[in-house]
């Protein structure tokens, strides 16, 4: 995840946020206004040995390899009011012992807040169905549910 972070911040439009506990590291949000443009970012990063490991690890998975494949396909464009939604939520997670403290919800605001100063009025997220928990999160959060692609759960939020 590291290197993904990386990209991100070494590219135009992402963002990245990190709640601390001392010197430990609590949360991590992370959000883009072109998914695609991200996805070139993060390639170009891993470099030749990075895409070999990568292409490694997919080959001794045969079934990765088609989740990811079928997941790619099935994948819709997501759209409010007629419009192309692109900024999206690619990562958030806190910390076990810091979670039912409202940090998930902290960072989620600061990710809204640059959203915002970019001119975004709604993001998407995805989620896996089986992620109830996370589901349960993003309805709290104002979140509505769009849609499923396989096992995979789409969200849209307004930015109010």
């Amino acid at each position: 995840m590291a290197k993904i972070y990386r990209a991100m911040l070494g590219a135009p439009g992402n963002y990245v946020g990190v709640a601390w506990d001392g010197n430990t590291p609590a949360g991590v949000v992370s959000g883009t206004l072109d998914p695609d443009a991200l996805k070139h970012a993060v390639l170009r990063t891993l470099g030749f040995g990075g895409k070999l490991n990568m292409l490694g690890k997919l080959l001794l998975r045969p079934k990765a390899i088609n989740a990811l494949i079928e997941e790619t396909k099935s994948r819709p464009v997501v759209r409010v009011q007629e419009r192309e939604v692109r900024a999206c939520l690619t990562a958030i997670a806190v910390a076990s012992s810091h979670r039912r403290m409202g940090l998930a919800a902290k960072l989620t605001i600061t990710l809204e807040n640059f959203f915002r100063a970019n001119g975004v009025d709604y993001y998407w997220l995805e989620t896996i169905l089986e992620n109830s928990g996370a589901r349960w999160f993003y309805l709290k959060q104002g979140f509505r549910e769009i849609g499923t692609h396989g096992r995979v759960v789409v969200f849209v939020k307004k930015i109010c």
